[in-house]
């Protein structure tokens, strides 16, 4: 009989078979390492029935696809598409009604540490170490991985601490990333049960309450983990409601909070509900057609033949990680909903037509051009989310497609707005999702190290061209890659010109073509003469020209206007009036909007007439140079000093500071240009560093009085925006220039 607690071993591929990868299923609520991936009646019915529409053969592609109820899928169907893997299950107390005993009370942290224990206690010997961990999660299976690899990233010390490392990927199946509303549905039986069983374990319900603050610890520490070891992730959502007790019937866990969220996260969905999602009994299930062939391609990325020493592999991946090559993606604002839908409508703009051709050496370059501020970026970062991209890229084809990003950002530091930065970034993101591609940039690797006496060695424009070069060069592992790049005119051009940027990329495309890669660069930019004479002849489109309506959608969410007909009509009338007014004047600049929209909001809060309102938008500069202008002239005279120094603190700094730094560094220049120099008490040019901090944490000023205070000072040209590649929490915030 197999256990129900800890690891249990799926399927071992042969003694002759190398092992390529680690994968291990984790089960949620009311679970079992087994039984939960088996279908039960209803699901086995369900398959059947569709299965009959189909057709009476037996096997496709030589695997088995009868239906058995009693098939546990990973144990059985699994190796027959992935055999190089050794397949295991966790399993742990997940109950909440047990009658006959009671349930366990750990708590989602001690669950998480049993599973790196186990881990750990499985990888003994120095060559299964090297082996790379994928995991499967269900539900609340999913928060006990993130937990678990969280603990991982923050040991030191323990043989704990190699997990999170040597994790590859995760795929999360229903995971209820911001919490389930039906956890709270939950509890009502939970009551009911306590009748009967004698402790149910509340605590497991509890970390899956909507808002909870376990999830939010979770989560956060999740992305920093995610960033840190460069985890790639894919989620699977339901389809369809679970229905209960014959009255009522819920999604329970939502595509929204199914998703990470992640600007490199990819999603699809299983059409089932929560509970069936994951009980396939045949190979013809899609649920089971699409998680597996998700699998496959991870563990195919991690198949090597070339002999290059693992040890090599990591440390040049390590040389080229620099998380804040990644920093820009994450703090562009993610796309309102309702939003950007158009931009995979063949009947309005050629993308998703692009995104299909087979033949991409000719059309191998998307342009996406557009006025300042219209938007661009924004619209990028939804282009790489949608979980539409790798179906549209794939349709028509076996290859795998491979994406990267990378975002200019003239504000930043050198490494987010140079082309050096540029190619470390995205062969940094290559090399994470292709390991297989180590072997033709090792070389090079080496000679660094060697040149510079380290095994962290720091790569110049030459090599990382030529680390580049060699990818596309090389036809021993046929790459198909995507390439977003963002920003293209605040590219830094005392690096090198634009012109030089253009070439390089036209340079990546033809050698990929001419070794039998395929590469597509979905470029944008400001529609610069330099980029209209380089891609002028590209497949694109001028985002201006398409927003209007996503313009007046997001006025009339930051307005609250209300288009179910509730509230007074005089009201609902007179702010669709406004929302309307501004979308017409705004010409495709979301910037522009963002600003009114504010001015607009602080109009309605004094109770300002919709007549002055109406009056004070007609007047505002349409041109955003001018609109800046205007913006700062109307900042009250009394904070005149005070949005001076914040403008050039901004200006000045080399990187944008977080939130607490950049008020420290207002107040203190307040205080010195508020008095003469030569009353300054010299201490206070020697406080210490100590001092300092104590002193900040003691101030412990609301994240939304700093807001309120920018907001004020600046007219709304600065804005606090997170930025969760720098560990410290309490910094996670920063300040920069509307963007």
């Amino acid at each position: 009989m197999e256990s129900r607690y800890g690891l249990v071993e799926l399927f071992t591929p042969p003694e002759d078979a190398q092992v390529t990868a680690y994968i291990i299923f984790v089960h949620g609520l009311f679970g079992h390492p087994l039984k939960t991936w088996m279908p039960d009646k209803s699901t086995s019915k369900s398959s059947k029935l569709s299965a009959s529409k189909e057709n009476d053969h037996d096997t496709i592609s030589g695997v088995d696809t009868r239906e058995d109820q009693n098939t546990c899928w990973p144990q059985t169907l699994l190796p027959t598409v992935i055999s190089d893997a050794k397949i295991l299950s966790f399993g742990y107390d997940a109950d909440i009604d047990t009658f006959h005993s009671s349930a366990g009370q750990n708590t989602i942290n001690q669950h998480a540490h049993n599973l790196l224990s186990d881990l750990a206690d499985m990888r003994s010997t120095p060559s299964e170490r090297e082996i790379p961990l994928i995991f499967v999660a269900y539900s609340l299976g999913g928060i006990i991985v993130k937990d678990a690899l969280n603990e991982s990233a923050s040991t030191v010390g323990t043989r704990l601490k190699d997990i999170a490392p040597a994790t590859f990927a995760v795929c999360f199946l229903g995971t209820p990333h911001r919490g389930s509303k039906s956890a709270s549905m939950g509890k009502i039986a939970y009551n009911i049960t306590m009748l009967f069983a004698r402790r149910p374990n509340r605590k497991l319900l509890q970390g899956l309450e909507k808002q909870s603050e376990v999830l939010d610890r979770i989560g956060y520490s999740f992305s920093q983990t995610k960033l840190k070891y460069q985890i790639v992730t894919y989620s699977f959502f339901e389809e369809k409601v679970t229905r209960k007790y014959r009255v009522f019937s819920t999604m329970i866990v939502k595509a929204d909070s199914a998703k990470i969220g992640d600007a490199t996260e990819e999603s699809s969905s299983i059409p089932a509900n929560h509970h069936d999602m994951i009980r396939f009994g045949s190979a013809r299930d899609i649920g089971f057609v699409r998680v597996s062939a998700q699998l496959r391609r991870w563990v195919e990325q991690n198949r090597f033949s070339d002999g290059t020493p693992s040890q090599d592999r990591d440390d040049c991946l390590n040389s080229l990680n620099d998380s804040v090559t990644r920093t820009r993606i994450l703090e562009v604002h993610a796309a309102q909903d309702r939003t950007f839908s158009w931009l995979l409508d063949p009947q309005i703009v050629s993308f998703s037509g692009w995104l299909q051709n087979k033949e991409s050496q000719k059309k191998p370059i998307y342009w996406i051009n557009g006025k300042p501020g219209s938007g661009k970026s924004t619209l990028m970062k939804f282009a790489m989310r949608t979980e539409n991209l790798r179906p549209l890229l794939q349709c028509g084809t076996e290859s795998a497609w491979t994406v990267a990003a990378f975002f200019f950002h003239d504000r930043g530091s050198e490494v987010q707005k140079t082309l050096a930065g540029m190619l470390q970034g995205i062969l940094h993101s290559i090399l994470k999702q292709l390991p297989a591609l180590s072997q033709f940039v090792n070389s090079i690797f080496n000679e660094l190290v060697q040149a510079q006496k380290t095994r962290k060695p720091r790569w110049n424009l030459e090599a990382l061209q030529s680390a580049v070069l060699s990818i596309f060069e090389q036809r021993k592992l046929r790459v198909s890659i995507l390439l977003f790049l963002d920003a293209l005119d605040e590219h830094d051009q005392h690096d090198c010109n634009n012109d030089i940027l253009a070439s390089l990329l036209k340079k990546f495309v033809v050698a990929a073509h001419q070794h039998g890669n395929r590469l597509k660069l979905c470029l944008a930019s400001r529609s610069w003469t330099v980029f209209a004479h380089q891609f002028g002849t590209c497949p694109g489109f001028s985002i201006h020209d398409h927003t209007e309506q996503d313009i007046l959608t997001y006025i009339k969410v930051k307005l609250e206007v209300d288009d179910r007909g509730e509230g007074s009509s005089q009201d609902r009338d007179g702010l669709l009036k406004i929302s309307e007014l501004i979308a017409t004047k705004a010409l495709g600049v979301f910037i522009w909007v963002r600003i009114v929209v504010d001015l607009v909001l602080r109009g309605i809060r004094d109770g300002t007439p919709q007549l002055v309102l109406e009056n004070q938008i007609e007047k505002m500069p349409q041109e955003l140079e001018e609109r800046y202008c205007h913006t700062l002239e109307r900042i009250e005279s009394e904070y005149s000093s005070e949005s001076y120094i914040m403008l050039q603190i901004a200006l000045c700094s080399l990187v944008p500071l977080p939130v607490p730094i950049f008020m420290a560094c207002v107040d203190v220049c307040g205080h010195i240009c508020g008095r003469p120099r030569s009353n300054l008490p010299m201490q206070e040019n020697t406080v210490t560093k100590k001092r300092r901090r104590q002193a900040m944490k003691e101030a412990r000023v609301p994240l939304a009085t700093h807001k309120s205070r920018l907001m004020s000072r600046s007219g709304g040209l600065l804005e606090v925006v997170s930025a969760p590649a720098l560990e410290d929490k309490e910094s996670s915030f920063i300040v920069q220039f509307i963007h």
